[in-house]
């Protein structure tokens, strides 16, 4: 919930304020898939860094949609998309 309450609920609440106010919003999000402590979680874990970042990716997604938390676009660090943005 931290992560949610701290950060993104009043981000979500202020570019859904701009969309009313017919301001031009480009709301951005993504997971950060690189790191010390992915290595050492796939390593504990057995799997690969590609398999944590995966779970937990696909994880806090949903958790943004459960909240209702609408991003324009929720990407990735490893993908085309946050390379392009």
């Amino acid at each position: 919930m931290g992560h949610l309450a701290g950060v993104y609920i009043p981000a979500d609440i202020y570019a859904r304020y701009l969309r009313l106010k017919k301001q031009e919003v480009l709301f951005i999000g993504g997971s950060d898939e690189h790191g010390v402590p992915i290595t050492i979680k796939a390593r504990n874990e057995g799997v690969t860094p590609q398999d944590v970042v995966d779970r937990y990716h696909n994880l806090i997604k949903e958790s943004f949609s459960e909240f209702g938390i609408s991003f324009d676009v929720y990407s990735r660090t490893t993908s085309e998309t946050h390379k392009e943005l």
